[in-house]
């Protein structure tokens, strides 16, 4: 899983999204909060520009992207290949 957004929700979902088994990945260009402190139960923590990391990480049809960064104005900045990758999910 993929986490775009390191703030309080991006915080909630890495942690509900570690105790179900999965690989966390955050992302986020503020390193005040993409941190491992902040982030203990993530995986890996990238601090940087969101949409460039998410051109340059492999998305596949087993990868879910979540997107919680903090303003719709980031979130529309997220790259659309990350939006739907397959048939599973949805996407809005």
């Amino acid at each position: 899983m993929i986490i775009c957004g390191a703030g309080h929700v991006g915080k909630a979902v890495s942690e509900l999204a570690a105790f179900c088994d999965f690989h966390v990945t955050v992302i986020d260009d503020r390193p005040e909060f993409a941190n491992a402190e902040n982030l203990p139960a993530a995986n890996r923590i990238l601090v940087e520009d969101i949409p460039s990391a998410l051109r340059r990480l492999p998305i596949d049809p087993m990868t879910f992207v979540v997107i919680v960064t903090r303003g719709h104005q980031h979130d529309e900045a997220c790259p659309p290949r990350s939006y739907r990758v397959g048939g599973g999910g949805t996407s809005g």
